[in-house]
């Protein structure tokens, strides 16, 4: 995969062209296309067009997919914790995108729904403590 091999521009071609075919059934990869163009999005620093990229899948997935949707196993949260939401994931990176912005608002924003819609997700602890360290930067 040219993403994780960080050959920027063909992964994002490449993911591209994956939601451009037909994705209507819904076992199919386009949430995973998402997650990994806007990934790759934010490995060039297009952290704009990588949070619009992102909200597609919290917009349009969030309790939608499928327990058995296909992830990479190192997304996975934990073994004990085979937490299948790409959600958590596309929000987390949402955030981060926010805070690489300097829109620290909304990053603090993205990271509270992180907890609030996602409260069993190892991610959750994550953004309870970078909600904790904006608290105490204020």
């Amino acid at each position: 995969c040219y993403k994780y091999q960080q050959r920027w521009d063909e992964a994002i071609d490449n993911y591209r062209h994956t939601l451009g075919v037909d994705n209507s059934n819904e076992y199919s990869y386009q949430a995973l296309a998402f997650l990994g163009l806007g990934e790759s999005l934010m490995a060039i620093q297009d952290y704009q067009e990588a949070i619009e990229i992102l909200e597609n899948i919290t917009s349009r997935y969030y309790g939608v997919l499928d327990p058995d949707y296909p992830r990479h196993p190192n997304q996975l949260d934990t073994e004990e914790r085979n937490i299948h939401a790409i959600s958590d994931d596309a929000q987390l990176n949402i955030a981060e995108c926010y805070e690489m912005l300097g829109e620290l608002r909304k990053a603090m924003n993205a990271y509270a729904k992180i907890s609030r819609f996602y409260p069993y997700s190892a991610k959750a602890q994550l953004a309870e403590e970078k909600l904790k360290e904006f608290q105490d930067a204020e």
